[in-house]
């Protein structure tokens, strides 16, 4: 060992910290995805780090960190029950759920072979997740969710339907349930489209409380949530990305389209800067997008995932 530790610093040259010169031996701002170094990026979209930090800093001087625990309490246990009742048909046990009701129109989700194991994993984390906060201190019971209803809730919303129902609007899709609908565990693409409309808030949300923290060990912790969390997004985003021609009943609408309503709804839920974004993101402005679309981690133009404060999760979970 000690021979190979040797070997590899033959090859280290110390190298002297030498002043950044701007614009020295940089390319120029330009569009990353046409190679065209005239096509300026539009710098204008940095004012949603401006607004982040912003809001951020006012948030600090709002929140403790026992307040950002209990927070994470009801966020947690909302994502991690969704996805361990829909991955497995059974919900928290023990410690997690600290006596906290089941959850209304919780069940098993109808889910093809080729989706069922990533969802697996994937609540797995999610209960991890929970794990983590009950270790932080959260000493809260789970809350009392409504993953029917406030799913149907949130799709209205996308819809712009108002104060109609789903069924009002649209009829009774076709489904092995009795119950409104789309029903959040149908089928694949539902229940994908559900995760991922929970996983993002918090991989956001996650992200924008690490700066909140005063305790560096708690801060640690939830870094790591933040970037799991963005980890599992794209995994779910690349299942929706290949299901994206699939029909979402009873919407009528591609996959692609309805989480397109998603993302607008997120958008205008949280303030006027522009951080939510499609499957496909043919803005060219934007670093991260190929030529052919594909927008599996959402960011800003420098590649930097987004950030939300409580209070804009809050305003999302309650479509306020």
């Amino acid at each position: 060992m000690q021979r190979v530790v040797a070997l590899l610093a033959v090859g280290l040259t110390l190298v002297a910290a030498q002043p950044f010169q701007p614009g020295q031996n940089l390319v120029p701002l330009g569009n990353l995805r046409t190679q065209d170094f005239g096509g300026p990026y539009n710098l204008t979209l940095l004012s949603t780090q401006e607004a982040e930090i912003k809001s951020g800093i006012a948030a600090k001087q709002n929140y403790t960190d026992a307040d950002i625990v209990n927070f994470l309490t009801n966020v947690e246990c909302i994502e991690g029950q969704f996805d361990t009742w829909g991955a497995f048909g059974f919900g928290f046990v023990g410690n997690l759920n600290l006596g906290g009701p089941a959850p209304i129109g919780a069940r098993k989700a109808n889910l093809s072979d080729a989706v069922e194991p990533y969802m697996q994993e994937i609540a797995l984390s999610e209960q991890g997740h929970a794990l983590f906060v009950r270790q932080a201190g959260g000493y809260l019971p789970c809350p009392l969710v409504d993953f029917t209803g406030g799913f149907n809730a949130f799709f209205g919303a996308a819809y712009g339907l108002g104060d109609s129902t789903i069924e009002e609007v649209y009829g009774s899709a076709p489904s092995a349930y009795v119950c409104m609908d789309p029903h959040p565990f149908m089928n694949d693409q539902n229940f994908v489209l559900s995760v991922l409309t929970l996983e993002e808030f918090g991989a956001t949300g996650n992200k924008g409380l690490v700066g909140l923290l005063s305790n560096p060990v708690l801060a640690n912790g939830v870094a790591g949530l933040a970037t799991s969390a963005t980890a599992f997004a794209a995994v779910e985003r690349t299942l929706l990305y290949q299901m994206r021609n699939a029909t979402v009943e009873p919407f009528g609408e591609t996959v692609q389209q309805v989480f397109a309503r998603i993302s607008a709804l997120r958008d205008s839920l949280d303030g006027p800067q522009s951080d939510d974004q499609g499957l496909l993101n043919s803005d060219p402005r934007n670093i991260a997008v190929p030529d052919t679309f594909i927008n599996n981690i959402p960011t800003d133009i420098r590649g930097l995932t987004f950030s939300r404060t409580p209070q804009q999760l809050i305003n999302m979970y309650n479509l306020a």
